[in-house]
């Protein structure tokens, strides 16, 4: 009786081997990853370890990227390349395994992180054919791949001024900056693991792309209505006959908005004054988690109007969870000119175009809006054309509308 018993016992055992889902021993795979950074003069080890630390991510990742890919092809391409990597930073568990930091030739410490990843492949490929049905997680996970890849360069381009800077004020405005895009890096990377991890998650995530792309909305707007506050005028136009049948017209543009500072500085420790905009709701402003702000006009206090002599206005944001919304809100400041048109009469119609820009850029890469500042503008025609010569069009274009048009009569 015993010996039956036994029998049937192993029996059972080898139809449950023949008969189980292949899944529950499907092939993992344990995948490692280093990533290193070469140390500034001026960064400390913490810092360094953060960014050998992204480097290592992105390693692992596109390891295990092209593995699953590989499998794939075996499968008659049911999943594409592009959704492996779409994914892959979102389903994939990474560990951290250790650092170290070594002394290179030329005396330079180089920080070296090292990662671990236990993958299951056939696994991983259900996932992501079942997120591709789902069009909504489809679109959010592409678009945070494809930012923080984008932020992962800005990275290394900072990384590589942060080297070269010998002004200590440059480099802690530098260094700030690359800390506050790691830090959103790993915003992003937290939200595409809530985006696939359940449906509540899913749904915080989802939520949190709208506040976004609310916020982005309010940032055009918030753009249109400081297009429209530009007054612009050239008041005094001059001809003068070069003597070679030609003549050189001269005219100086000014563009200003009329705005205040606020009554308090941003803290009592510097001298840099919020920026308000006439007819613009502060509410608008807010809701983009920015705030525009500019450096004390004088010395003897705060000065109601902030003139072309001391500067520009400088956007920044709240806090590091709206750090999308400032890159937004640069990218468009790009969208923003001054057009000056010369028309003629006849077949000659805005033959000679000037395109001012109303933004600038520093050395650190922070974008600022000029809200005063005037141009000299020398323009070279033919003699026979100056009977033809009628008026200067003054014109704010902002992607692609136009505000606060004025006209110019020429004066001879």
């Amino acid at each position: 009786m015993k010996k039956i018993i036994q029998w049937l016992f192993m029996c059972i055992i080898l139809i449950v081997i023949i008969f189980l889902p292949n899944t529950l021993f499907a092939e993992h795979v344990t995948m490692t990853a280093i990533g290193e950074y070469v140390m500034g003069d001026n960064d400390t080890y913490t810092e360094a370890k953060k960014i050998a630390l992204q480097d290592a991510k992105r390693n692992l990742l596109e390891k295990v990227g092209s593995y699953i890919e590989s499998k794939t092809e075996v499968k008659d391409g049911i999943v594409k390349a592009d959704e492996i990597k779409q994914y892959t930073a979102g389903i994939v568990k990474v560990e951290e395994v250790g650092d170290e930091r070594s002394i290179l030739a030329n005396k330079a410490t180089v920080v070296k992180v090292r990662l671990k990843a236990i993958v299951d492949p056939d696994a991983l490929i259900k996932q992501v054919i079942n997120f591709r049905n789902h069009k909504d997680i489809e679109e959010s996970a592409k678009k945070l791949s494809i930012d923080n890849n984008n932020l992962r360069k800005e990275i290394e381009q900072l990384s590589q001024q942060l080297r070269n800077v010998v002004d200590e004020d440059k480099y802690r405005q530098l260094n700030t900056q690359r800390k506050e895009i790691l830090e959103q890096i790993n915003t992003n990377e937290k939200g595409l693991t809530l985006l696939l991890s359940g449906k509540v998650l899913h749904t915080t995530a989802l939520l949190d792309r709208q506040r976004k792309d609310e916020a982005k909305k309010n940032v055009k707007k918030i753009i249109k209505k400081i297009a429209s506050l530009y007054r612009l005028s050239a008041p005094d136009i001059e001809v003068d006959e070069n003597g070679d049948g030609t003549v050189t017209v001269t005219f100086e543009v000014a563009a200003h908005i009329p705005f205040e500072l606020a009554a308090k500085p941003l803290s009592q420790y510097n001298s840099y004054h919020r920026v308000n905009f006439d007819d613009v709701k502060s509410s608008d402003i807010e809701s983009t988690g920015l705030y525009f702000y500019s450096q004390e006009a004088g010395p003897e206090g705060i000065y109601k109007r902030l003139s072309s002599d001391y500067g520009v206005i400088q956007i920044s944001a709240s806090s590091n969870k709206y750090y999308e919304a400032k890159k937004f809100m640069e990218s468009e400041l790009q969208k923003l000119f001054l057009h000056v048109d010369m028309s003629f009469s006849g077949f000659y119609t805005n033959k000679y175009l000037i395109k001012e820009e109303l933004y600038s850029k520093d050395l650190i890469g922070r974008w600022s809006l000029k809200p005063d500042f005037k141009k000299t503008c020398r323009i070279k025609i033919p003699l026979s054309e100056l009977k033809s010569l009628s008026q200067l069009k003054l014109k704010i274009v902002y992607d692609s509308e136009e505000y606060g048009q004025q006209s110019s009569l020429i004066k001879r």
